[in-house]
């Protein structure tokens, strides 16, 4: 799953550039797991934030290159109308 999440984020949003995985040879401890993890998930927010839009009947959807179908999205968690 990190894997595809660092795909997705790029490199503008990965939260830890150097980071792709964890160590499959050394076992991180659980707040370790737990730090990463809650980077991810803020950093994924950030994203998702900046890629949605609002219309004025309040729906939510993904910005998508010009002629792209839109696909209706949840509120982010941070959404800054």
């Amino acid at each position: 799953m990190l894997e595809t999440a660092n795909r997705l984020l790029g490199e503008d949003y990965r939260p830890f550039p150097n980071f792709e995985q964890f160590d499959v040879d050394a076992l991180p401890t659980t707040s370790d797991v737990v730090t990463m993890l809650s980077q991810y998930l803020r950093t994924m927010d950030r994203f998702r934030c900046d890629h949605t839009q609002k219309d004025f009947r309040g729906d939510y959807s993904w910005n998508l290159p010009n002629g792209s179908p839109s696909i209706k999205a949840k509120r982010p968690k941070s959404f800054h109308a």
